[in-house]
This record gives C-alpha cells, sequence and structure tokens, in this order.
C-alpha cells in the first residue's frame, strides 16, 4: 500500500476528532520543521562566510557558541559543517512528506468545500494556503504570478540563478574541506578522524540525495500515468 493511499484509508475509517488531532499534530510538525531548517541555514551562512574569510575574523559568539580560527576548531569544523548540511537535507525531505501528508489530509476534510470552490487541487485554494505555516522557502512560488508572461517567468528565473548557485556551495564546500583536511591537517589523529567522518557523511549524505531524488522521479510519473 502506498502511503498516500494509507493516509486516505486513516482518513476514511477514522471518527471526524482524530482526524482534527492528526491534522492539527501535522501542523504543529511542519512549523517546528520550518523553525530548524531556518536555524540551519543561517548556521551554514555563518559558517560559510567564516571559512571563507577566517583569516580576517579572528572569533566570534552567537549565543552559547563561540567559533574562533584555531588549528583545533579547523581540524573538527568539516565535520560540523557536513553534519549541519546532512541534517538539513533530511529536514527538507521530511518536510515534503509532511506537506504532502497534510494536503492529502486536508484535501479529504475539506472535499466539500474544494467542490463547491470549483478547484481541483487543495494547493490552488486560498483558504489551505492562508492555513499553511509561513517558511521562506513557501514564499518563491509567489514571486510568480499565475499568469505571467514569458518574460516575466525568465525574469524571475535569472533573480532566483544566485538563489541556485547557493544551494550548490555547501556540497563544493565540503569537497574543499576534505581536500583542505588531507593536505595540511591529516597529521594527527584528529585531523585524520575529521577527515574519515567528513568523507563518510559527505558520502551517506550524496546516496540519500541521489536515492530520495529517484525515488520522487519515480513517484511523479506514477502519478501522472494514474491520472
Amino acid at each position: 500500500m502506498k502511503d498516500k493511499d494509507a493516509l486516505i484509508l486513516f482518513a476514511t475509517i477514522s471518527d471526524p476528532e482524530i482526524i482534527t488531532d492528526y491534522r492539527n499534530k501535522l501542523y504543529e510538525n511542519l512549523q517546528d520543521i520550518n523553525s530548524k531548517e531556518e536555524k540551519y541555514s543561517l548556521w551554514l551562512l555563518i559558517i560559510i562566510l567564516f571559512y571563507l574569510g577566517n583569516s580576517s575574523i579572528p572569533s566570534f559568539t552567537i549565543g552559547p557558541a563561540t567559533i574562533d580560527n584555531s588549528p583545533m576548531f579547523s581540524k573538527i569544523l568539516p565535520m560540523i559543517f557536513t553534519a549541519i548540511v546532512f541534517n538539513l537535507n533530511l529536514l527538507v525531505r521530511h518536510k515534503i512528506e509532511l506537506n504532502s501528508s497534510l494536503e492529502t489530509i486536508s484535501s479529504i476534510s475539506f472535499n466539500q468545500f474544494l467542490r463547491l470552490t470549483s478547484k481541483k487541487s487543495i494547493k490552488e485554494n486560498y483558504v489551505y494556503k492562508m492555513y499553511l505555516p509561513y517558511s521562506i522557502s513557501s514564499g518563491f512560488p509567489k514571486l510568480f504570478r499565475k499568469r505571467a508572461s514569458i518574460s516575466e517567468i525568465v525574469f524571475v528565473l535569472t533573480l532566483l540563478i544566485p538563489i541556485i548557485i547557493m544551494a550548490f556551495i555547501p556540497y563544493v564546500l565540503v569537497s574543499y574541506m576534505l581536500y583542505d583536511l588531507f593536505q595540511n591537517h591529516f597529521t594527527d589523529v584528529i585531523g585524520k578522524t575529521s577527515f574519515f567522518i567528513t568523507a563518510w557523511l559527505f558520502i551517506v549524505m550524496l546516496y540519500f540525495i541521489m536515492v530520495n531524488t529517484i525515488d520522487s522521479i519515480c513517484g511523479e510519473k506514477t502519478n501522472t500515468t494514474e491520472n
């Protein structure tokens, strides 16, 4: 049984109160994921800026954490950075699943309302869109108008090019960190440990991204065939 089919069956046989509680829990989890996603993204940006300019930034403190450019910190920073990137990928994947589950459950709950408003998809419904919690990633689609011209779409896509490039920076930086660890810090136990753990995390993360990308493509093809 597919995940979506299991949700539909659950919503069909459960009491309305249980469905409402479940939908509210999905909403709360989505709020929590959005908050964590923004925090991890901020930490990524801070570490990237610090790593690229560590020769001119001696140290700084954020809350309980102090970041400096000591040799010891330079050795363990790749592990920390790669772990954050990996965890952010896990959060994004979980967020996609939460959004899909919330959409499915809400479609069943708002079924009569959708028929009255002549909306085929709940994503197009204003009431549902206002129900969802705010996140930075959910704001980007609003740059596109519903009936935007080709020139407008090209213009917006041009504006998004820096963001698309920034999305690849963490992976390029992890590769450079591994190179730097091997060239400059592969002389003691801490440097070697950091190198192998960072490499392992990086490989697992790339495998995770590849598998989920393939699953997403196969899922879209299946949905298109069924429709």
